[in-house]
């Protein structure tokens, strides 16, 4: 095991934390060297450490893994304290129905973000967080619920939309969850024009992928899920059987085959996310190098399977 002052990793942990390092500081062919300032080299360790414990603690959670994505993410936070691990600490917490222990954990969110200086290290970090929808959220947990939250958690409607049916609710996921999604913008990832049709075309494939993975999943687990699944498959696929049928469908199983590649479930698997993020790119013409969009790129797609997740987890109102 390594041990950094305050953290000891298990070997899947480190193993983790490396590929992470590996794919956004990638050997040179050609013998380059990466080089950190000595002046910033230990917070800059433990910052992409504690970055890819997170990460990692958030895929457990979605994968059922409840202990071993709590050990993740206090293990992020001793390593490199900044609020925004804390919050998201504290939202594992809240989904495990750990309530005291979540609002505690929201409480230091914010203590920590009045006391805390934040670098430029941290900004690289924290740039693509809505920080300011963080902090609303942590307040608003410690305030406690509104009369109005209070009586729909009672009534047991906690879902991000409540319609009426399962055909209405296929519909709402397919609308917030593909066709509203404000992650995978093609500016972010330099996306030629002339390319972004048929990116935009193959995200939406993807995302109609996942969302049919965790349907399957929670109906496998949960009856009440089996005709939410079967109105959102009747919204994906056509209803005739044909050779647009039979494409369809292929292309599903093979977006999830791929997309699985990001969750890996084995002791000494390592997800190889820069050649993974080449491979997308590459299938729709974009020839992209960068280290740190190919990094992002994967990273991106494992934050929205792990919100997907929580959003269909979250769904009431479905027939009993």
């Amino acid at each position: 095991m390594v041990q950094l002052p305050s953290v000891i990793l298990t070997e899947e942990e480190e193993q983790e934390c490396h590929a992470l390092f590996c794919s956004l500081f990638p050997e040179d062919p050609d013998g380059g060297k990466w080089y950190v300032k000595n002046e910033i080299a230990d917070d800059f360790h433990r910052s992409w450490t504690a970055f890819a414990l997170i990460v990692r603690a958030q895929r457990l959670l979605a994968m059922g893994s409840a202990e071993e994505a709590c050990s993740s993410a206090a293990k992020a936070c001793a390593a490199y304290p900044l609020f925004i691990y804390f919050y998201d600490f504290a939202c594992i917490l809240d989904k495990l129905g750990k309530k005291d222990e979540a609002r505690a954990m929201f409480g230091e969110c914010l203590r920590r973000h009045e006391v805390n200086h934040v670098s430029e290290l941290d900004n690289a970090i924290l740039t693509k967080r809505d920080i300011k929808a963080v902090l609303d959220h942590a307040r608003q947990v410690l305030a406690g619920p509104t009369e109005t939250q209070s009586d729909q958690d009672a009534a047991g409607s906690t879902g991000v939309v409540h319609p009426d049916s399962t055909t209405e609710i296929a519909e709402n996921i397919y609308r917030h969850l593909v066709e509203e999604l404000n992650v995978h913008a093609p500016d972010e990832y330099n996306i030629p024009i002339h390319l972004r049709p048929l990116f935009s075309a193959k995200v939406r494939l993807y995302r109609e992928a996942i969302i049919l993975f965790v349907l399957r999943t929670k109906a496998e687990k949960d009856k009440r899920y089996e005709q939410l699944l079967e109105s959102f498959e009747l919204i994906v696929f056509p209803r005739s059987v044909d050779d647009a049928g039979i494409m369809k469908l292929e292309a599903i199983r093979a977006a999830t085959k791929d997309i699985g590649q990001l969750l890996p479930t084995g002791r000494s698997e390592e997800t190889k996310i820069m050649s993974w993020s080449n491979a997308w790119l590459k299938s729709v013409g974009c020839e992209e190098t960068n280290a740190f969009v190919l990094a992002k790129f994967a990273l991106d797609w494992q934050q929205v399977i792990i919100n997907m997740h929580d959003a269909i987890e979250e769904i009431g109102g479905l027939p009993a």
